[in-house]
């Protein structure tokens, strides 16, 4: 409201007092033209006029009244809204400030931690061991940071570096204490699923007897590398590369290789005890006295794979593709074999004791005389095994 709208009580009192007077003044010469003539104002019946006259007085009071009252609403109002708009205005002003101190601690984070990651990639390179195990538990450490700062790029940045340390060669003075903590690193944050959706290219790594049991390691690059006598149990390795990889003697009870590829991959000797190799690809690879015991191959590929004294008791060899597959003397007691493709199997001292051979497709397999059937199953005309033809 401004100075010249402004209307003081003292103003509207005072016009009050006037207009009662006026009223007054009014009203007495009323009077006297309505008192007939003789007839003295005081004593003349005038309640009629008195009526009127004190409506109009009520009337002069009231209006003032009704105008201070407006005028101290439209005040109030504006006051109102005016404090509205300066909390509107300091709340945007904190809002914009929280948003540039929020920018620049992440910049400031994001520096410090480009800064470590520098210090970190020159401790894996020095000279001295001991400075490169630090390098190891830093570079690990910073990973983490980076995931939590919300930047799984770098993260990945980081486990690129440990997983190229691990493909390296050896250094003369290292033992296995470096590559050991970066190993144990990769376990103990995939079994968590801390790493988990990582990718961990270690194609050609020697990782001999390491321990990654419970490790998420689902879509690695692991082709030619050494995991003999690894340990690799409840593992997850869906989808991962393992063609050519040396397993010989390792351990993977209850992993999970669904659609693994395993093509011409050693295996022999390996415990594969309740392993889920569903779609998996393992043609050629050697998995001579494995044990597969209740394991599930449901549609894998085993065309020429090595099976020759491998325990396949229990396992699910469903639409399995087992063409020209070495199965002598295996054990497929209780086997499930529906749909499996056998053509050109050699299945010589086999036993297939309770097998499941519902619709198996044995077109022009081998066996002998010492192959153990399913009882009720007849198995197609005789074709001497390789070993007996020699």
């Amino acid at each position: 409201m401004t100075r010249a709208q402004q209307v003081s009580p003292k103003s509207l009192v005072s016009y009050g007092v006037g207009t009662l007077l006026l009223v007054g003044g009014l009203t007495w010469v009323l009077a006297e033209l309505a008192t007939p003539v003789g007839v003295s104002v005081v004593t003349a019946d005038l309640s009629g006029l008195g009526r009127t006259v004190g409506l109009i007085a009520a009337a002069a009071v009231g209006v003032p009244a009704a105008v201070l009252a407006y005028h101290r609403q439209r005040a109030l109002d504006t006051a109102n809204r005016t404090a509205a708009a300066q909390h509107e205005t300091a709340a945007r002003q904190h809002e914009h400030k929280v948003r540039v101190d929020d920018r620049e601690h992440r910049t400031g984070t994001e520096r410090h931690l480009r800064e470590r990651y520098t210090t970190c990639a020159e401790q894996l390179g020095h000279d001295n061991s001991a400075i490169r195990l630090a390098g190891v538990y830093a570079i690990a450490s910073l990973a983490d940071d980076w995931h939590e700062f919300g930047n799984d790029s770098e993260r990945q940045v980081c486990i690129d570096l440990l997983c190229a340390y691990l493909r390296s060669r050896p250094q003369p003075d290292e033992g296995n204490h470096v590559r050991t903590a970066i190993i144990r690193a990769i376990r103990s944050r995939a079994d968590r699923g801390q790493w988990a959706g990582c990718q961990f290219d270690l194609a050609g790594a020697d990782l001999t007897g390491s321990n990654l049991v419970g490790a998420e390691l689902d879509g690695a690059l692991l082709d030619s590398a050494r995991l003999d006598s690894a340990r690799l149990d409840r593992a997850s390795l869906n989808r991962a590369n393992l063609n050519r990889a040396n397993l010989d003697s390792a351990s993977l009870k209850t992993a999970t290789l669904t659609g693994a590829q395993l093509m011409g991959a050693n295996l022999t000797g390996a415990n594969l005890f309740g392993a889920d190799l569903t779609h998996a690809k393992l043609n050629g690879a050697r998995l001579s006295n494995a044990n597969l015991f209740g394991a599930d191959l449901t549609a894998a590929r085993l065309n020429g794979v090595r099976l020759s004294n491998a325990n396949l008791t229990n396992a699910n060899l469903t639409h399995a593709n087992l063409t020209h597959a070495r199965l002598t003397n295996a054990r497929l007691t209780n086997a499930r074999l529906t749909n499996a493709d056998l053509t050109n199997a050699d299945l010589t001292n086999a036993d297939l004791t309770n097998a499941d051979l519902t619709n198996a497709n044995l077109e022009n397999c081998r066996y002998s005389e010492t192959t153990q059937w399913a009882d009720g199953f007849t198995p197609p005309p005789l074709i001497a095994s390789a070993s007996n033809s020699e």
